[in-house]
């Protein structure tokens, strides 16, 4: 039957992320994603799906400098990443529309891009640290009909970069090849 067919589609949404660490504390950078996802058998009980996504992260910080002449000024910094991230999710359907999932993630640093007080530069050309890193994702997807569904998911980085990034996402998928019913 179609419905045991596997499925093809595209998503996106918005990013809440920060990053952890002894760093201290940091203001979230609001962003989006988006990308494509092919699911393996989403009739089942049990799937597999897999997904790259373009996903902004990053941080914001307003501190307060004090230079050695005594006075103290106010400076806006901003740390912002773009990743190509990869989940490997396993799914669980529960309750016909209810699905709970979880699994590793590989995420490629595309860009990074840092600003203190107006002036921009290219971070990327002289901070050390990983392209490469390794993380998790969990969350829990909605699927209002048979082609349009929404989740909410937390993912973290786990292994790479002294900055470990983790975004709560929430978007909207739209399946390009399933049976269009509800």
């Amino acid at each position: 039957p179609a419905a045991a067919q596997p499925v093809l589609g595209v998503k996106g949404g918005l990013n809440v992320a920060n990053i952890n660490g002894s760093y201290g504390y940091f203001s979230p950078r609001v962003g989006f994603h988006a990308g494509v996802f092919a699911a393996s058998n989403p009739a089942k009980r049990l799937s597999l799906q897999a997904e790259v996504l373009y996903s902004q992260k990053g941080f914001r910080s307003y501190v307060t400098i004090e230079p050695p002449t005594g006075s103290s000024y106010s400076a806006r910094f901003r740390f912002y990443t773009e990743h190509l991230d990869i989940p490997l999710v396993l799914n669980c359907r529960v309750l016909n529309r209810f699905t709970p999932y979880v699994g590793p993630q590989a995420s490629v640093l595309i860009r990074r891009n840092a600003g203190v007080q107006g002036f921009r530069t290219d971070y990327a050309t002289y901070s050390g640290g990983s392209r490469l890193l390794v993380g998790a994702v969990a969350g829990l997807g909605f699927r209002i009909t048979n082609r349009l569904g929404a989740d909410v998911r937390y993912s973290r980085d786990l292994i790479g970069s002294g900055f470990r990034n983790h975004a709560l996402q929430a978007g909207m998928s739209f399946a390009l090849l399933a049976k269009n019913d509800k």
